[in-house]
């Protein structure tokens, strides 16, 4: 059964200390014991100017701790999670993180396998820090990666762009359920797009497919054509879709 951890004051205190090699030597020693992962904190920036700290502050105030272990057991009651592993928040510095990259790190948590956190007993959700912290926004978080978690232990990763539309999908749709206001002639514009690819292997195609044109240029891929998340979105809305008409 998954169980939810506190770590959220842990990342906070790491940021009382100057930022130098102390802090740093500090957030290593935190990370790793005997020459192992003791902590997944691997995708904060330990050195991280003041917004992160503020961020975690706000988190932290809010309540976000709480909010994370209550959408944890509902997870775990709604997967019927059998798998024992500790969930944990952590918050990724995708303002001037440097080597962080946000849609590069969510399309491989697809991919990772077998997937090092997870052998240790740990699943980290993580949150970014460009992301204004709601209770729907971390109570989304954590029921999409534990979606995730549960459908990668059950099924092999996906390699055409069909089945990523179809993981994202599954996992968005159990995290909202409820259907946001879309435009519908650009979901079918997508549709449009999407279909000549969608037995595409190719990992680029795949990337801005799902991203979007922006998020593409940025690392050097070809456009398609396409709005931000246009792919994610229109596999969100074919989700629900394809649940509210089973009903």
């Amino acid at each position: 059964m998954a169980a939810y951890v506190k770590l959220l004051q842990l990342q906070r205190d790491l940021y009382n200390l100057p930022r130098g090699p102390e802090r740093f030597q500090h957030y290593l020693d935190t990370l790793v014991k005997d020459d192992d992962l003791a902590l997944p904190l691997a995708a904060m920036n330990p050195m991280a100017k003041e917004h992160i700290p503020a961020r975690l502050d706000e988190l932290i105030v809010l309540g976000a701790d709480s909010i994370a272990a209550d959408a944890t057991a509902e997870a775990t009651q709604r997967l019927n999670t059998t798998n024992d592993y500790r969930v944990t928040l952590v918050l990724v510095d995708d303002v001037a993180g440097g080597w962080t990259d946000r849609q590069s790190i969510e399309i491989r948590q697809y991919t990772a396998q077998p997937d090092a956190e997870l052998k240790r007993g740990w699943r980290s959700v993580l949150l970014w820090a460009t992301d204004p912290p709601t209770p729907d926004a971390i109570r989304s978080a954590v029921l999409t990666t534990l979606c995730r978690t549960e459908h990668l232990a059950q099924h092999p990763t996906p390699t055409t762009l069909r089945e990523y539309l179809s993981w994202v999908g599954t996992e968005r749709a159990f995290a909202t359920p409820e259907p946001a206001s879309v435009d519908t002639a650009e979901l079918e514009y997508t549709r449009v797009v999407l279909e000549s690819q969608l037995e595409s292997t190719d990992f680029p195609t795949i990337f801005t497919s799902l991203y979007g044109d922006t998020h593409a240029r940025r690392l050097g891929y070809p456009p398609l054509g396409l709005s931000d998340y246009a792919g994610c979105i229109l596999a969100h809305h074919d989700a629900l879709s394809s649940t509210h008409a089973g009903k």
